[in-house]
C-alpha cells in the first residue's frame, strides 16, 4: 500500500483527520460530489480517457450533476450511459479502463446511502489516479486524496482545514517556546 511507510504516517492522519465529521450529510452531496469525482480538472479521472472512454464518462458526469432528489433522470438515461460505458471498456486499459469502470459503476448509485457502492467508484478512481501516476510517489495519490476529501468537505458545508498556518500581517508566527508561559530550563 502506497502510504504504509513510516515516513507518510504523519500523511496518513493528517488525511485522516480531514474526514472527521464528513459521513453526516445531505443525499444530494453524493451525486454532486461524483460529478466533480469524473471531471473535475484538478483530481478527476476524466484527464485518463479519451474517444468513447471520454464520452461515457461525461455523459454519466452529466446525469450526477442533473440528479436532484425528486427529479432524477430516467433509468433509461442511467442504463444507456453504463451500456456506453461498459462497451468503451473493451477498448481500453490501465489508468483509462478503471477511470470508465468508476463512471460505470457510479450508475448504481441510484440510492444516495449506497456506502459500498461510493467505496468501490472511488476505489476504481483511486487505482486510475496510482495507473497513471506509477513513476510519482506518494505526494500525487496524497493531493488526489486530498482534494477530494476538501470537496466533500466544501459540498457539505464543513470547514475545509488545512495544517499550514493562515499568515496574519504584522503578527509573526508562534512558537513552542513563545506559547509557553514559562521559560523551560534544561
Amino acid at each position: 500500500m502506497l502510504f504504509r511507510s513510516p515516513k507518510n504516517s504523519l500523511l496518513v492522519l493528517d488525511l485522516g483527520w480531514l474526514t472527521v465529521g464528513t459521513a453526516d450529510v445531505a443525499d444530494s452531496i453524493t451525486h454532486i460530489w461524483v460529478t466533480k469525482l469524473l471531471t473535475s480538472p484538478p483530481w478527476g479521472v476524466l484527464r485518463y480517457a479519451g474517444g468513447a472512454a471520454a464520452e461515457a464518462i461525461a455523459d454519466i458526469a452529466d446525469l450526477h450533476r442533473t440528479f436532484v432528489p425528486g427529479d432524477v433522470p430516467s433509468i433509461v438515461s442511467w442504463d444507456s450511459a453504463a451500456k456506453a460505458g461498459r462497451a468503451a471498456c473493451e477498448a481500453v486499459e490501465g489508468a483509462e479502463l478503471y477511470a470508465v469502470r468508476a463512471a460505470c459503476q457510479s450508475t448504481s448509485l441510484v440510492e444516495t446511502d449506497d456506502w459500498d457502492t461510493l467505496d468501490a467508484v472511488t476505489g476504481n478512481a483511486l487505482r486510475a489516479h496510482r495507473l497513471a501516476n506509477l513513476d510519482a510517489d506518494a505526494t500525487r495519490m496524497a493531493d488526489v486524496t486530498r482534494n477530494a476529501i476538501r470537496s466533500w468537505r466544501r459540498l457539505a458545508g464543513l470547514s475545509v482545514v488545512s495544517n499550514d498556518p493562515i499568515p496574519v500581517a504584522g503578527v509573526s508566527p508562534r512558537t513552542l517556546e513563545s506559547a509557553l508561559p514559562v521559560a523551560i530550563s534544561a
